[in-house]
């Protein structure tokens, strides 16, 4: 007879050390998959190598090597008819999968890990998953309104006793990302807002010169925090980082969150900005928005009777129309850039 027991670190105490008492018992450590074994898990799963090719990044990016995450995916994709089984038995899409979305198993499988905590562990994990998945646990206590030394020790229990944390460095993480997302999802919108302004102001106690990273940090707590006013010295810094970075997402998102805000008021400043913006917005294929800010960029450059600025937007509406296939109108573009 063989017995398999499978359970998380922390979660059997000492019925474990009871059970490898009696001798032939063996301890395996399963870690999360690798892009190897999750492409080999995928090809087997679909019958089909490029399909596991073309899904393969972003379900590992959203199961995070989990094996029973990335089943639970596949069978969502299939309930919503995304992926269909041919006739031969091979599966396929049945269009392009922008994004793939967290199944509602999943997300109550996460939800359903916290409703033991209590209401201060709660209310860290509150605070940390504002951060995002990875968090610096002297921001959150700063955040948080608590002492160093008992965050640090109330952090190790919710790593030792429900593996909901691990550390990284001097960093901790979240044992799986989607977890800080259930958790950030559930808060209510005013205490979010609050939290971020709270992570925001305890970030900028503790970086007092602010490194590119940081600044990403700095202007997204504000923005989401509604104090845009003190998101302005980080903007530029923090779009150019996410550039350098080829961070296109975040850069999409962080610029679209400050021209929202209403405080760009200097032509020039805001420029710049749409600038950033608009280049993420190419990738992103969000047309309605990419041609919204290449008319405002086009308006600001008429405002100021600025012909560097007129250049650039001519060239970005180029491209833009260039790559929408509109040959004849972005030859004219270019033509005007150039005159």
């Amino acid at each position: 007879i063989l017995l398999i027991g499978a359970f998380r670190p922390g979660a059997v105490g000492e019925d474990l050390a009871r059970v490898q008492g009696h001798g032939h018992t063996t301890r395996i450590v399963l870690a999360r998959l690798g892009p190897q074994d999750l492409t080999e898990l995928l090809t087997d799963a679909l019958g089909s190598l490029s399909l596991a090719h073309n899904l393969g990044w972003d379900i590992a990016r959203k199961s995070d090597g989990n094996p029973f995450y990335v089943f639970e995916i596949l069978r969502d994709l299939r309930e919503r008819k995304r992926l269909v089984r041919d006739e031969s038995g091979i599966w396929r899409t049945t269009g392009l999968v922008r994004e793939i979305e967290t199944p509602h198993s999943l997300r109550d499988l996460l939800r359903a890990r916290l409703h033991h905590l209590d209401d201060d562990d709660r209310d860290l994990l509150d605070v940390a998953a504002c951060c995002g998945p990875v968090f610096d646990p002297a921001i959150v206590a700063a955040a948080a309104g608590g002492a160093l030394v008992p965050t640090l020790k109330r952090l190790r229990r919710l790593e030792r006793d429900q593996g909901l944390i691990r550390p990284e460095g001097r960093m901790y993480a979240f044992d799986h990302h989607q977890m800080q997302e259930a958790i950030y999802e559930d808060l209510f919108a005013q205490l979010k807002e609050a939290y971020h302004l709270a992570v925001g102001e305890a970030s900028e106690a503790l970086w007092t010169e602010p490194t590119g990273p940081q600044a990403v940090e700095l202007a997204r707590h504000f923005l989401l925090g509604g104090d845009p006013e003190r998101a302005r010295p980080h903007l530029l810094p923090a779009l150019h980082e996410l550039h350098a970075g080829y961070l296109y997402g975040p850069l999409e998102e962080l610029g679209r969150n400050a021209l929202e805000a209403g405080f760009l008021e200097d032509p020039r400043e805001r420029f710049e900005v749409l600038a950033k913006v608009g280049e993420a917005a190419d990738l992103s294929r969000d047309a309605e928005f990419q041609a919204a800010v290449v008319t405002e960029q086009m308006e600001i450059a008429e405002a100021l009777d600025d012909d560097a600025l007129r250049v650039l937007a001519y060239l970005r509406r180029g491209l833009q129309r260039y790559s929408a296939s509109e040959i004849h109108d972005g030859i004219r573009d270019y033509e005007a850039a150039l005159e």
